[in-house]
């Protein structure tokens, strides 16, 4: 019983609570009592077919016991000797890293009072002499939008400014990209060139610019270049092509319909004057497609619909056909491209001297400003005037579109 009571008195240390005199433990039932029996007696053929392993200084799980007074009571367990009493049980192994001051996840301790209990962890001196080592420097958690604003973070969460429409933003987007995209790159020089220019003028100087130097291709060695039959493929991105209407992805396999699953959409339609060359193999209005959305948009002008989702007649991937306010069938692009396809409708305009619907550029100029180009647009751009000699100006610089009153 003495034993319990200086047992009693480790944990109590252990718990920083302060502990009386042996005389005054005895008063709480620590001292001796011939009076009242210290525990039930254990049959010796029980005591010796229980284990003391992970009970030394206690009573075993099995009923005997395993601490210093089992022997007078005739109650030891059976290994109770070579588990407890020779050798005496190793301070428990364990790292110290990260927690000095405290108790390790591996069981053993980190504070100034493990030496004189013996369960230290293996490390403990080296880690926690003096001030414990700091952290590491933290790195973005996966789920995180730290330093991955505008893009997807590697946890599947999005931190650009579409999320919030399809749901899928990270936990901490607010916090990190201030609920607004990273803004567009100035343009190259601080303005553009035709600055002070205005609609006619304006759109007349664009169709130079975008007619000089460049040189037409077929509609099956355009989408080589798209597909990388041609070339590293402008549409390949990290080994995987994807649908701009839905985000279905395939992987390049050497066709022009990559994975059976993908095709390629005049978002100018063909029926609407890009069904020649030079217009019908122009890269700048072609974009790989899933099929399926491919043939539903068909040559319906682009627009916001007044269905949502699964009310609309058909959606997939946040993309949409239904009617305008006005009862036009429209399509609606998915917020993460709609500004991609604006820009490619505004290029083809000057262009080619094709106009656009009223109806269809007021909703085009806003996709616009709500999409402005990103990093992806840009290299694209980059990569079509390498193949075909000319750019869009409206990547260069979104905000022509405000000085052209009617496309």
């Amino acid at each position: 019983m003495i034993s319990r009571c200086f047992e009693s008195l480790r944990v109590a240390h252990r718990l920083g609570v302060l502990v009386m005199l042996l005389g005054t433990l005895g008063l709480s039932g620590c001292a001796p009592s011939e009076e009242a029996p210290r525990r039930e007696p254990v049959s010796k053929l029980a005591a010796a077919a229980g284990s003391c392993v992970g009970f030394c200084g206690g009573q075993s799980s099995d009923g005997c016991w395993c601490d210093s007074s089992c022997s007078d009571f005739g109650d030891c367990c059976g290994d109770f000797e070579p588990v407890c009493v020779d050798p005496p049980p190793p301070p428990p192994a364990g790292s110290c890293v990260g927690f000095c001051g405290g108790q390790s996840s591996d069981g053993c301790w980190c504070n100034d009072q493990c030496e004189q209990f013996g369960d230290c962890c293996d490390d403990f001196d080296s880690v926690c002499s003096g001030e414990p080592p700091p952290d590491p420097d933290p790195t973005p958690d996966d789920n995180s939008c730290e330093d991955r604003c505008g893009t997807q973070a590697p946890g599947g969460c999005w931190c650009d400014d579409s999320c919030a429409n399809f749901g899928d933003c990270c936990a901490d987007r607010d916090a990190f990209c201030s609920g607004e995209p990273p803004p567009p790159p100035p343009p190259p020089g601080g303005s553009d060139p035709w600055e002070g220019l205005s609609d006619g003028a304006l759109k007349s100087a664009l169709n130079s610019e975008t007619t000089s130097g460049h040189s037409g291709f077929g509609y099956t060695e355009a989408r080589n270049f798209m597909y990388g039959i041609t070339g590293p493929g402008i549409d390949v991105h990290n080994g995987v092509i994807e649908g701009i209407y839905t985000g279905l992805t395939a992987a390049p396999d050497g066709t022009r319909t990559p994975g059976g699953l993908l095709n390629t959409e005049h978002s100018w339609p063909q029926s609407d004057g890009a069904g020649s060359l030079p217009a019908k193999g122009d890269l700048h209005h072609l974009f790989p497609t899933q099929q399926d959305a491919n043939s539903r948009r068909s040559s319906h002008p682009f627009g916001e619909t007044t269905c949502t989702g699964s009310s609309c007649p058909w959606d997939l991937g946040g993309s949409e056909l239904g009617t305008s306010s006005s009862g036009q069938t429209v399509f609606q692009v998915r917020p993460k491209y709609r500004g991609d396809i604006a820009r490619a409708h505004f290029y083809f305009s000057v262009r080619y001297g094709l106009s656009i619907p009223a109806s269809e550029e007021v909703v085009l100029k806003v996709w616009n400003d709500q999409d402005p180009p990103d990093t992806r647009e840009r290299d694209r751009n980059d990569a079509i005037e390498a193949i075909q000699g000319n750019r869009n100006p409206f990547v260069d610089y979104p905000h022509l579109d405000d000085r052209i009153s009617n496309f």
